[in-house]
Parts: C-alpha cells; structure tokens; sequence
C-alpha cells in the first residue's frame, strides 16, 4: 500500500479518493503524546487498523486494534498511545476506489477527556478511551451498547428424566459423546406441521460455533415434508437455535433437533410448542473471554446430581465439575456465585446425572448461568 503523505498520526487530514488497496501510514513516535483521536468517514466498506511498534521498523509493527467500518458511516474513537510508534492503516473491503475523509490527532491531555451521553450513537470498543456517562454498565450492556462485549445467558430447561447422563435441555444427549469434530449440521423435523408449508414452524434460525471458532447466525427455511435438511454450514457447536416462521399455530408442534448428517449427534434440540431451545451448553469463541458470575437454580425430581461442567472442548477434553447440587423431590432453589472467568475455546455445560436405576419422580429442572463474553486482553 502507498504511504500516506505527511505525518499523519501526529496531526494530519486524508481527504479525497480511496484507492482499491487502501492506505497505510509511516510508523510516527508517539513518545510525548498520551492520547491519538481518529475519525473516519468512507463510502466504501473499510478496515480500520492501528499498529504500534517498539521502533520505526515496519518488520516489529503489531496490531493494537482493528475494526469494520461500514460504507458511508462515522467511525470516530480515542486511544492512549501505546508508545513508541504508531501506524495507521485503511484496508478497502470492497477493493474499488471510492472517497475517505480521515482527521487524525494526537494530544498531551489526560486520556480521560472524552465522555458522551448514553444514548449517542458514539460506540465503544475494548481498548478505546470513553468515559459514558450513563446508569448501569450491565444495563447498557443488555441494551448492546457495548458491541465488544455481550450478555451471555447460558438456559438449560427440562421435564424430562433418563437412566445415563443427560445435558439438561437436550433430549437424552450429553453434548460431551458430540466429540470436538467440526460437523455439517443438519435441522430434524419429525411432525408433519414443522414443514415449509405447514402450521407449525417454517424457519429455525442457529447461533452456532463455526470450524474456526467464530460465532456465526444462519437462517434455515425447512423442506417440503419433514426429516432432515442439510443447513448449509459446518460447525463445533449450536448455541441457539430458534424457530423465526411460522404457520397459523404460531410455534413448533414436534420436536426440532440440530443434528450431524446421520442423526447420531444432536446438538441442540427445540422441544415441542417451545420455539427455542434451551440447551445448556455454550462454547466460547477464539479471542474471547467468558466471565461467569452465577447461576440460578430451581429443580426438582428424581434422585441425582445437577452438575457444572467447565469443558476443555479443543485440546485435552477433560471436563471437571465448577458446581454439584442434589436434586430430589423436595425443590431445590439456590443462586451460586461462580465469579470466574473461562478462555476460549472451552465449554461450559450443564448435566443430569442420575442415581442409579431407572428415575420415576416428577421432574422439572430450570437453570440460567450468567455471563459476559469479552474480548480477550489487550497486551497492551
């Protein structure tokens, strides 16, 4: 990419055609600044990129931070300087010339100089300087005011009751015989109104965990008659999956399961009238981290364990329990403090795990564990 001309971290405005290869500035020292100010305004979908370096070699540069700026929309931040040098970078997602308008600045001023109001349309990102000034972190949070970070409620929810282990809210499947292969997924459907045409659902939308360990969504129109259908993408894991169509009874009349091509697998499962699964299984995504606060019990039923797992999916798949509560006929309402926080690529799950013989009691069990997933931290 051409450079930039001028020193464009230190006080510069880029303002004309944006070349089909973007733009990348010169490494510029930073040592007496404290904070850099940039704002982006480009007509063609962009990649912003900040790098810092230990000199003014291009070779020892590293990313500081990145983001995705769509076309013809206002990127403007802050950021305490990583000293020693920095480089701007604008990478042209849609490879064809178009138009930016770029001031950058960098200032002596305290870092904490940059405040907005809580409903401005002035996003926040994890390494940014900006103070909001607003009410509850976790209630903006919820609101998705916060886009780096995000409220993660991990529901297992069941009436039902098998003889082996069981992950609540998923049929008579542990999510830990699923194995760490990536698969092709597929939507079961076994009731004759859950079809594309019919009364029950028509449309599922997955949350799921792609081969690369990326949260991605997808929306699955179902067949003509019921059985399985091939959802098109290849993944580890379903966090979700949630029925978005519908015939005149407004919701599934059968069970819908997200399987692997043979139904062997099944990692999610809609039970009947439900519309949404409630398997209590979530892996994390790459780069991200998981803080668990707590959970919320009620259960009540046949005699066993409800259990916790913390579940090293990728590497070792080693699963040990972060929490063991008794279920048996009388209820069992508790909040547990979990507090602690769980990398990347590992799973958190939830399972039944009866006594031995065959349970007869009455069970309804009902768990919410909360969460914030967030980015990994800067090194910087």
């Amino acid at each position: 990419m051409p450079p930039l001309s001028g020193h464009i971290i230190q006080e510069g405005t880029l303002n004309g055609v944006f070349p089909a290869v973007g733009f990348a500035s010169g490494l510029i020292v930073q040592q007496q600044n404290s904070v850099v100010s940039v704002n982006i305004r480009c007509d063609k979908n962009t990649t912003f990129k900040l790098h810092t370096s230990p000199s003014q070699s291009l070779t020892e540069k590293s990313l500081f931070f990145q983001k995705t700026i769509a076309a013809s929309t206002t990127f403007h931040r802050r950021f305490a300087c990583p000293n020693q040098f920095l480089q701007v970078e604008l990478i042209n997602d849609d490879a064809a010339a178009g138009n930016v308008i770029m001031l950058t600045t960098a200032t002596q001023g305290t870092q904490f100089d940059c405040s907005t109001f809580l409903n401005s349309n002035i996003g926040i990102d994890a390494t940014t300087n900006l103070v909001r000034v607003g009410n509850d972190y976790n209630t903006d949070m919820v609101r998705e005011i916060h886009p780096d970070f995000k409220k993660v409620n991990i529901q297992g929810i069941t009436d039902q009751q098998h003889a082996t282990e069981f992950t609540c809210g998923n049929g008579s499947t542990d999510l830990f015989a699923n194995g760490n292969a990536a698969n092709a997924l597929y939507i079961k459907t076994i009731n004759a109104a859950d079809v594309s045409g019919g009364t029950g659902a028509r449309a599922v939308k997955v949350t799921y965990i792609d081969s690369n360990y990326d949260e991605q969504v997808v929306t699955k129109t179902l067949g003509a008659g019921v059985g399985s259908i091939a959802v098109g993408v290849t993944g580890f894991a379903v966090l979700r999956a949630e029925v978005t169509s519908t015939g005149t009874s407004y919701k599934n009349v059968g069970v819908i399961q997200l399987t692997d091509v043979g139904g062997t697998l099944i990692f999610a499962t809609i039970d009947a009238e439900a519309n949404v699964s409630h398997t209590a299984g979530y892996l994390i995504p790459r780069n991200k981290h998981l803080i668990v606060t707590d959970a919320q019990i009620s259960a009540v039923g046949f005699q066993g364990i409800l259990r916790i797992y913390e579940y090293d999916f990728s590497t070792s798949r080693i699963r040990g329990s972060i929490g063991d509560f008794r279920l048996s006929s009388n209820n069992l309402a508790q909040t547990f403090r979990l507090n602690g926080k769980i990398g990347e690529k590992k799973m958190i799950m939830v399972n039944v795990i009866p006594d031995a013989g065959v349970p007869v009691a009455k069970t309804n069990i009902c768990i919410n564990i909360n969460a914030v997933l967030c980015p990994v931290v800067n090194p910087f």
